[in-house]
């Protein structure tokens, strides 16, 4: 399980926020948030609430109690998508791009010809 720190830290590096960032939008200072990162110290209640508001998390999972984000329903496939993408040339990327287009302002069925069709034309 992670720590209070290791949770902030992977967090911040997740949304590439830097310690000068996060100290701001906090009203610390980045020294304060290495700190907690480095679980060197310990903040107060008020801003474990506002760092939970930042990163989009219960305060619990901040602290270590529970495994999982308030977020998390699609949040491997999130990531697993953006992995890919990620791997892919401008022109992937571009080819991604129409074809989400085409999902979300279609009545697609993954399973429709047509849709298929589509996939292997571009």
């Amino acid at each position: 399980m992670y720590t209070f720190g290791d949770n902030i830290r992977r967090l911040r590096e997740k949304k590439n926020l830097t310690q000068v960032q996060v100290g701001k939008i906090c009203g610390v200072s980045s020294k304060a948030i290495s700190r907690y990162e480095n679980n060197q110290a310990e903040p107060d209640l008020k801003l474990i609430f506002q760092l939970s508001k930042l990163y989009d998390v219960d305060f619990n999972f901040l602290l270590g109690y529970k495994k999982t984000r308030k977020t998390n329903k699609n949040e491997k496939l999130d990531n697993e998508i953006n992995d890919l993408i990620n791997q892919c040339d401008i022109n992937k990327k571009l080819a991604v791009k129409q074809f989400l287009k085409y999902i979300v302002n279609s009545d697609y069925n993954p399973l429709d010809d047509e849709a298929v069709g589509y996939i292997h034309e571009k």
